[in-house]
């Protein structure tokens, strides 16, 4: 039987509630995405940064994207040209929280059904 804290972790962050989100992230299914494998034999789905917009917002990006790590800046291009963000946040401290929120709800699904998020 999984513990029900185990569960509460893989239900993942409220995106619709976070403190400081201005507005909610519009990447559909975080938790059904191609894993990248990465040099240190771990793996991930969704690994973030985050900037300030000309608004002076911080938006969260992913930087794997399709199972390909981008560099930030084509993180923060691929923003631009397609306005796919997991959340605007008020500040970096806020966007950082449910980043560290999404990566261990994601980590917690990904220890119960395996190397690839479901």
């Amino acid at each position: 039987m999984i513990p029900l804290s185990a569960l509460l972790q893989a239900q993942g962050p409220s995106n619709q509630q976070a403190p400081g989100l201005l507005i909610p992230g519009n990447i559909p299914n975080l938790y059904n995405r191609p894993v990248m494998q990465n040099p240190n034999q771990t793996w991930s789905t969704t690994r973030s940064m985050s900037f300030q917009d000309d608004m002076g917002r911080e938006v969260l990006v992913p930087t794997v994207v399709n199972g390909v790590a981008l560099t930030d800046r084509q993180a923060i291009d691929r923003y631009y040209r397609t306005g796919q963000h997991l959340g605007i946040f008020a500040n970096p401290q806020a966007a950082d929280a449910y980043a560290t929120a999404l990566h261990n709800s994601q980590q917690a699904m990904g220890n119960f059904y395996g190397p690839r998020s479901r």
